[in-house]
């Protein structure tokens, strides 16, 4: 009635529902259409609209709470429409037939037209059984299952994760390689997690180990049963969702992820959260323990910053100690705020500590950088922390004990939790009283008075002792909850015997134990009579004058004296203790006319009677020592006995299938490398050629002459004679652990008790094998070092025997690297060494062995056989950063010394992880990093900082990770501030940076122990530090000195295109992409030079010039060498005008070469570019150093601007500061005059046109063209960049490369190494090469592969092109190339990540690309645009599925570890030596053994290259190449 509708049964007759109206399916299906309807009485729905729709009927109705429509078609069956939320499947309709129960995915732009090209799912058993069995990682209706042949494949979309079931019926995945979903879920570790997804290796004979995937989001804990119940919830925002892959290490008892601090963090977080009171099967220590120990390992202080998650996750784990607040009443009292869901020994203080000392190192490290971090500090949990210590274990945790408490109000009563000693002997303790009384029948009681406050504890022990045995708990335990306290507080030295004094209350086996009954003793007498003493005392009471001894010689005194006492009453007083009296006969041997024997008697009674009564006492306090022990430390447990474990000869060795004592060759056929010596010999002539020549013909008679072991037919070594000796070396490392446990095990009461409690070292295997680092706070004794270190061994012989097992079982197995496994046998002659036991610890953490050749490298590293600074050479793929580096810095950084590693910027952060990754862990090594250069505004409280940050370095045998121009900045800073200068850039006056900054220097200069990483390219002459000093100048003749080279410039354009059609094969010309790159320089000068002589140059015109004059100025401008009469002439004619200094200015640009120089040798984002973030000026791409000579820079920033173009922002800037111009129309025509009728628009040809207000106008029509307008980037240059930038300074300081191998004066040597050794000629003078003997032949066996018939293929046109040009020649080569070496800089036009982009485009067969971002950082962009670090992503398990892009800086010193078969594509350019060629090519590690490459050339370097080699046409060669 109120809304005037018509209802029949409750329902309208003839319009829905606006609940229908409003419905998104419906909106989705009908849009805002109406239908009219009628009631229906089919099951299920309740409307049925007049209309027809497509031929279907459709039907509407409710299902708990929800619509449902329905359609049909006469005779067919009938469909219900499905709201299901996938990102998949959006822009999608999906139909369910209710008949079949399949689902129909129709595209919105055909939802009424049925089709068999349309997705179908059936929902059937496996699908449920998969959804289920995926639950704890994605949400069922995220799922996409598809069916194909006998596979049923199934896609997580969020997570990037995919995986499959075959016939076996087992689910694969495809993203970890051999592994299935486990059936056992658990992971031994992490308790309560429920979303993560558990892999085991689909093959068990490999003995691989599992894997299990966790999700990231935000993690929620609830109470469930006697534990908890830890799900992660996911942001549904996230395009893709991250997740974090670990692998449950059995053999080492932990979790262990990849290097990413996030990685760590998370492991952390969850280890924390799922934590019970008892240890987990896996870890053997409890999740807060796991925990701990991990945020106190060095890996968790090793990173270059901290991103916003790694913070977020920092406050996680703070955020899990206990909330205290003073309460609002005031500084009196605090609340406490429990999380619920988390036990109280979760919500430890430790946390707070922990979390803590990361952020404020990353504070520390903020001086260096501009990444913020989070601040906490919190007093109350300080003192928390304190006073909590005794409820948690003190070895792991050491965070659980805060150095000083920062509540200065609190301290004298918080004091004695610092302060007390976990574990001290009783008896020790009263020693040091001298004298205790007995049992004393004073008034003393438990009843607190004023007396406990100050007690006499060696005067009361025995009667307090007695009557804490005699109190009972219902009638004496507020007493002692009062007077121990007060002893306490009195002294925290009174803390442990409070702790002894309740334990003799109330624990009941205490009062079994009788104290003994005399009433004094004294202590300085000791526990038994000591010889000398006896000596003493019976030579002292001798009767001497009265004796016939006195007339003897001393001599025959002496010796009768001790034949007489000494052999047989001292004996015999000694044999017969312990008693309390001295024996009646022992004193019988002594004569009475020689001894006074009764007041010897008294005296050595009262001895006996002292002795015996402490004696009595020890006795008694040795039963309690549980009573003073409240942990454990592991410096204690190791004085146990230690066990002996031997290390038994291996039987794979002993086997009948020994490696072969024979030697043979090298194996390599060099005869094409002496034929391209030959030809190279025959065209180099002078000094250099000649000996460059020999030294290469040197190494490869070496490398002929190399011998090295037979190893037999790799078929010996059968799968089972493997994997019984794989069983046989897991057994002898089970029995070792297990014999060291019983040996460290409790035993006693006393001990078992400390164990229940948690105060008892956790017995695991990362806790012992840690204890032989050096770094271990713990020492350990020699007896305990040989098991240990036997131990490890054992360990290492079971890991060499998995991979021995996997690299037989691979599918086409590589015998070589089988041959490499079974020849190593891990001795490396320098066992028994500290060095050593680090070296073992790396090795068995990271599961390699190294080799002796490795080995002998390292040791010339750590120790140069010269004594003095020394540069070696080790065959690229041997390990040079991924082995030698880490085991010299474990050997070099023994915190005397600070060892730095010095590395290439685009090597930086490759180093640095994997440093991390080796040598973070059981060897405990933190590794630093700080960045150091003179955009830092430091102040002396930042100088006092960094000075920290090295002493800290060296103080705990870490490693810094530098690059050279931080080394060399710093350098100059320290000088720069000696200078006299009134304050810095942030007002800090000179004099008070120039103490702290050259202190700091010559700490350096004395305790820095470098090692360079490609020695050869570090110390190249061209590298070059300068710092400007003194006032910014404008350049001499501005803006004249800007503005004529913008107008040479233009001439260039003018003259490029003929130049091109005139000599087609001598100028390239690309027109608007990267300018020209003219090879006939003196026909380009010629033209320019006219132009300028016939006034075409607007700064200077030249009509009025007589003819004989502009033939002297034609000269002057192109000879670089001309006569005095010739320049006395043009200088006296020009005298008096600005001529002269534009002429000056155009001879360094034609005659002297400048021009040329920009153009030729210079390359566009090779050797000059533009960086923003540093200066507008042109500059390296590297960012080493400013070009110092100006017209150069200014050549160079046009030619950028020019292949660059100009941004959104800074055209808006031009045309902005167009308005400003006196005559901006005037101006405006200058920028339209070279532009097209046609591709100018008519209402822009005129400056009224243009509207600032429109953005459209902006972006789709100014911006086109006017963005790479020459006329508009001059206007940009000479307005914004030239007036602010083009400055010069009167001053500069300067360092160059040679200044890292300076000779230090604390005699500590620098050392590098690199693959090639080319540069040898021109290293430092301080540096020498030393080619050890086994590296001789380096050079020749690098170049014989090469040579290999299947490197020698070439494409000599490819590369003159574009980038995308590049990439379809390359896609398209058969066998597929799947790397591209950039040696060449070929690829100019693109970004890297826009190469994977459009790569991945090109190459459908490839699903990612791998390359380096412009962080320096290796990642993987997938096909759906995802882009996650190499690290971390599932493609580091699949790099067969991608492609690898490694840019001209990447190709010296990355290491990507390609499959077999993988070729590559290796470009060549400009300045390519042999050593850059050699080490981009050795990216492929396995070149010459399954791994080739093919090369590609532009077309000016196949010109130069047929030049060369005297070929005209015909094919060339990879020997061609190489001359």
């Amino acid at each position: 009635m109120l809304t005037a509708s018509l209802l029949v049964d409750g329902k309208p007759l003839t319009r829905l529902p606006d609940c229908f109206l409003r419905h998104p399916s419906y909106i989705a299906l009908f849009g805002h259409q109406v239908f009219d309807v009628f009631p229906t009485k089919i099951p299920g729905v309740e409307f049925i609209a007049k209309a027809v729709v497509h031929r279907f009927k459709i039907f509407f109705g409710m299902r708990n709470g929800d619509i449902v429509i329905q359609s049909q078609r006469e005779n067919e069956d009938l469909l219900e429409l499905l709201d299901i939320p996938v990102l998949l499947v959006t822009d999608h309709v999906h139909w369910l037939n209710l008949r079949t129960r399949a689902i129909e995915f129709r595209p919105m732009e055909r939802l009424w037209e049925p089709s068999d090209d349309n997705w179908v799912a059936r929902q059937g058993q496996t699908t449920l059984m998969i959804a289920n069995t995926l639950s704890p990682l994605e949400n069922s209706q995220y799922l996409i299952v598809t069916c194909s042949m006998d596979v049923v494949k199934v896609d997580l979309p969020r997570f990037g994760l995919s995986f499959f079931i075959d016939k076996d019926g087992e689910l694969h995945s495809r993203n970890q390689r051999g592994m299935v979903v486990d059936k056992n879920q658990s992971t031994g570790t992490m308790l309560g997690l429920v979303n993560q997804l558990v892999l085991r290796p689909k093959d068990r004979q490999t003995y691989s180990d599992r894997r299990v995937i966790i999700p990231q989001g935000d993690v929620v804990v609830d109470p469930s049963g006697h534990h908890i119940q830890v799900t992660i919830h996911i942001d549904p925002n996230h395009a893709r969702l991250p997740y974090h892959c670990y692998t449950i290490d059995t053999e080492l008892c932990r979790l262990t992820g990849n290097v990413g601090l996030t990685n760590k963090l998370y492991k952390v977080y969850l280890h924390a959260v799922c934590s019970a009171h008892v240890p987990d099967p896996l870890t053997r220590r409890t999740g807060l323990e796991e925990a701990m120990y991990l945020l106190q390992s060095a890996a968790c202080f090793s990173f270059m910053k901290l991103d916003p998650f790694e913070c977020k996750l920092l406050a996680w784990i703070g955020s899990l100690t206990v909330d205290r607040t003073w309460s609002i009443s005031g500084r009196r009292s605090q609340d406490v705020h429990w999380q619920s869901g988390l036990s109280s020994y979760v919500q430890s203080c430790a946390f707070y500590h922990a979390a803590r000392d990361i952020v404020q190192y990353a504070q520390r490290l903020q001086v260096l950088s501009e990444t913020p971090v989070p601040h906490a500090t919190s007093s109350l949990l300080e003192r928390a922390s304190q006073r909590s210590t005794f409820l948690y274990s003190h070895d792991p945790v050491n965070s659980f004990h805060p150095r000083k408490s920062s509540s200065s109000e609190y301290t004298s009563r918080d004091v004695y939790w610092i302060t007390l000693e976990p574990r001290q002997a009783l008896y020790d303790v009263f020693v040091q009283w001298r004298e205790i009384s007995g049992r004393t029948d004073n008034l003393l009681s438990l009843r607190y008075d004023g007396e406990w406050l100050k007690p006499d504890l060696a005067k009361i022990w025995m009667t307090v002792y007695q009557l804490c045995c005699d109190a009972d708990r219902e009638n004496h335990t507020f007493q002692l909850a009062f007077t121990l306290p007060a002893m306490a507080y009195s002294s925290p030295d009174n803390m442990k015997f409070a702790t002894t004094m309740l334990a003799f209350a109330v624990i009941p086996e205490f009062r079994a134990i009788y104290s003994p009954i005399y009433n004094i003793y004294d202590l300085s007498s000791g526990i038994k009579p000591l010889e000398q003493d006896l000596c003493y005392s019976i030579s002292s009471h001798t009767t001497f004058p009265n004796s016939p001894e006195a007339s003897c010689h001393p001599t025959t005194f002496n010796i009768r004296q001790q034949r007489h006492f000494q052999s047989e009453c001292l004996l015999s007083l000694l044999d017969r203790w312990p008693c309390d009296s001295v024996p009646a006969d022992a004193l019988q041997c002594l004569s009475h006319s020689r001894y006074n024997k009764l007041a010897l008697s008294a005296v050595l009674a009262k001895q006996y009677s002292n002795c015996y009564r402490n004696r009595c006492l020890k006795v008694y306090l040795d039963q309690y020592v549980i009573s003073v022990t409240t942990a454990v430390l592991t410096e204690d447990l190791f004085r146990k006995p230690p066990p002996v474990i031997k290390l038994l000869p291996d039987p794979l060795k002993q086997s009948d299938a020994l490696l072969s004592n024979r030697s043979s060759g090298s194996g390599l056929d060099s005869s094409p490398l002496e034929d391209v010596i030959s030809g190279f010999s025959r065209r180099r002539l002078d000094q250099f050629g000649v000996r460059y020549a020999n030294d290469l013909e040197d190494s490869r008679i070496d490398l002929e002459n190399e011998q090295s072991l037979v190893v037999p037919d790799p078929t010996r070594w059968t799968v089972n004679m493997l994997q019984h000796h794989h069983v046989w070396c897991n057994r002898l490392y089970n029995n070792a652990f297990r014999r060291l446990e019983e040996h460290l095990a409790p035993v006693g009461l006393a001990e078992e008790s400390l164990f229940n409690s948690g105060q008892w070292p956790r017995i695991t295997i990362t806790f012992l094998l840690g204890l032989l680092a050096s770094t271990s706070k713990t020492p350990l004794c020699d007896s305990w070092k040989a098991p240990l270190t036997s131990f490890v061994h054992i360990l290492l012989r079971l890991q060499r025997s998995q991979r021995l097992l996997k690299l037989k079982l691979a599918a086409g197995g590589d015998d070589g690297e089988f041959r490499k496994e079974l020849m190593n046998d891990g001795h490396l002659g320098v066992d028994d060494t500290q060095i050593y036991l680090d070296w073992l610890l790396i090795q068995a953490e990271n599961r390699f062995l190294i080799r002796p050749i490795q080995a002998s490298v390292a040791m010339e590293m750590i120790s140069p056989s010269s004594g003095n600074n020394t540069a070696l050479q080790l065959h690229m793929g041997e390990g040079k950063s991924s082995v030698i580096v880490p085991v010299c810095c474990a050997a070099l950084a023994d915190c005397s010394n600070l060892v730095r590693v010095v590395v290439l910027k685009p090597l930086v952060v490759q180093m640095f992880q994997l440093l991390v990754e080796r040598i973070g862990g059981l060897t405990n090594r933190r590794i630093f990093y700080l960045p150091f250069s003179r955009s830092l505004h430091i102040t002396y409280n930042h100088a006092s900082i960094i000075q920290s940050l090295f002493e800290e370095c060296k103080a705990i045998g870490g490693i810094l990770v530098t690059q050279p121009d931080h080394i060399l900045s710093f350098k100059l800073m320290t000088v720069e501030q000696q200078l006299p200068a009134p304050t810095n850039a942030v007002g800090q006056s000179s004099a008070e940076l120039a103490v702290p900054l050259l202190n700091t220097q010559r700490w350096l200069d004395k305790h820095t122990r470098d090692i360079l990483d490609e020695s050869d390219e570090l110390l190249h002459v061209r590298f070059q530090l300068v710092y400007t000093m003194g006032d910014q100048q404008h350049l001499e003749g501005y803006p004249d000195r800007w503005t004529t080279t913008q107008q040479v410039m233009t001439l260039v354009a003018k003259h490029a295109r003929p130049l091109h059609q005139e000599f087609p094969l001598g100028v390239e010309f690309q027109p608007g992409v990267i300018g020209t790159f003219p090879l006939r320089p003196e026909r380009l000068i010629k033209l320019i030079c006219d132009d300028i002589l016939d006034s075409n140059l607007p700064n200077f015109a030249f009509g009025h010039v007589p003819c004989h004059m502009k033939d002297s100025i034609r000269e002057y401008l192109t000879l670089s060498t001309i006569g005095p009469q010739l320049l006395h002439n043009v200088r006296n004619y020009c005298a008096g005008s600005s001529l002269w200094n534009g002429l000056l200015l155009i001879r360094g640009l034609l005659a002297h070469g400048i021009l040329i120089y920009t153009l030729k040798d210079r390359r566009w984002r090779v050797d000059y570019g533009l960086d923003p973030q540093r200066t507008m000026l042109a500059d390296v791409p590297s960012s080493r150093a400013e070009f110092g000579h100006p017209d150069i820079a200014v050549a160079l920033t046009c030619l950028s601007y020019y292949y660059e173009g100009l941004t959104e922002k800074q055209v808006a800037l031009c045309f902005r500061q167009l308005l400003k111009q006196d005559n901006p129309a005037l101006e405006y025509e200058t920028w339209i005059k070279e532009l097209s009728s046609d591709s100018l628009p008519d209402n822009l040809k005129t400056l009224s046109g243009i509207n600032a207000e429109s953005t459209e106008q902006f972006t789709s029509c100014l911006v086109p063209l006017f963005g790479r307008n020459k006329a508009v980037i001059d206007f940009f240059l000479t307005q914004f960049v030239f007036p602010k930038e083009a400055k010069e300074f009167p001053h500069k300081l300067s360092c160059s490369a040679w200044d890292l191998a300076e000779r230090k004066f604390s005699g500590l040597p620098t050392t590098g190494f690199s693959g090639t050794n080319d540069f040898r000629y021109l290293l430092p003078a301080t540096m020498a090469q030393h080619s050890l003997d086994h590296q001789r032949g380096t050079n020749a066996r690098v170049l014989s592969y090469l040579l290999q018939q299947e490197n020698d293929h070439y494409d000599p046109l490819a590369s003159g092109g574009s980038a995308r040009e590049l990439l379809n020649v390359i896609t398209k080569k058969s066998p597929e190339i799947r790397v591209l070496l950039d040696v060449g800089a070929q690829v100019l036009d693109l970004q890297n990540d826009e190469v994977a982009k459009m790569w991945l485009e090109i190459n459908q067969d490839a699903q990612a690309a791998i390359y380096f971002n412009r962080h320096d950082e290796l990642v993987v962009r997938t096909r759906d645009h995802v882009v996650e670090l190499f690290s971390a992503s599932s493609f580091a398990q699949q790099v067969d599925q991608c492609v690898l892009y490694l840019d001209d800086e990447h190709t010296r010193g990355t290491d990507v570890k390609l499959p077999r078969g993988f070729r590559a594509a290796v470009t060549l350019g400009p300045k390519v030596t042999k050593d850059r060629l050699v080490q981009g090519c050795m990216r492929m590690r396995k070149l010459g053994h399954s791994h080739s490459v093919m090369f590609f050339a532009p077309p000016d370097i196949d010109r130069s290259i047929r030049a060369v080699n005297n070929k005209s046409n015909g094919d060339v060669h990879v020997s061609d190449i190489l001359v």
